[in-house]
């Protein structure tokens, strides 16, 4: 069954990509007239990132996972050039750990 969490904000896969570390699992695509007959995905494909920084095609949290590599990096793209509004996070004890960290 699909768990829907609080949050989640929709973006154009071209602004995803611009993170370094960007991959997406083609597999989890759900919605396949955003794949090319090359097998790309289009820019203009829009997934979801998900109150704990995870990326679904669709808004469920738990599936359709296209991107799952939370990193502090990939939480600091989100944040500062994606926009995210930081009281959206999920509050967990990991997500509140690296809060610590980053403030001291």
């Amino acid at each position: 069954m699909t768990q829907l969490g609080r949050f989640c904000k929709a973006y154009p896969a071209s602004r995803l990509r611009e993170f370094r570390d960007w991959h997406e699992h083609r597999d989890q695509i759900q919605t396949k007239e955003w794949i090319g007959e090359d097998g790309s995905v289009s820019d203009e494909a829009y997934f979801f990132v998900q109150e704990n920084l995870v990326v679904t095609d669709g808004i469920g949290k738990d599936e359709h996972v296209i991107f799952d590599a939370v990193t502090p990096e990939w939480r600091t793209f989100c944040l500062e050039t994606l926009g995210f509004p930081a009281d959206r996070l999920e509050q967990t004890a990991a997500s509140r750990d690296v809060e610590s960290a980053a403030a001291e």
